[in-house]
């Protein structure tokens, strides 16, 4: 069985394109010329290394892929370990839509991020949990 689209990155589908407009937190390795509008705060015209910013995922992937990336991109609030330890004590008891409305779309571009892979099994943990109680409730 296919996945839907929005599971594989597709420019035509909405779904996709929502859940890359979630802001993510990183962290610019290199100075930036010209791209200061980017911070709000700051009143340079240049980014500076070591600024941290919330961008658009669809941004971030852009600047953190390559051989020299621009920024070191960091995992959402929902996927980290604080965050992590709710969902794995009791997933039905979070609402994933109060915390991201695209939760499966977006957690599914962040795991690249994640170099222990926490994110993937908490993806797993989370759906599993989601299906076994729906197949209860269903019985």
């Amino acid at each position: 069985m296919p996945l839907p689209s929005s599971y594989s990155p597709n420019y035509f589908s909405i779904d996709d394109i929502l859940a890359t407009q979630e802001r993510t937190p990183c962290k610019f390795l290199l100075n930036v010329p010209k791209m200061g509008q980017l911070n709000p705060s700051a009143a340079e015209r240049d980014l500076k290394a070591g600024t941290s910013l919330e961008l658009p995922l669809w941004l971030v992937i852009e600047m953190s892929a390559g051989r020299q990336p621009i920024i070191t991109p960091e995992l959402p609030k929902v996927f980290r370990e604080s965050y992590r330890e709710i969902l794995k004590a009791d997933a039905c008891a979070v609402d994933l839509h109060k915390y991201s409305l695209h939760f499966y779309e977006v957690g599914s571009y962040v795991k690249h991020f994640d170099r222990r892979g926490d994110v993937h099994e908490i993806l797993l943990h989370v759906s599993t949990f989601h299906y076994s109680l729906v197949s209860f409730i269903s019985v």
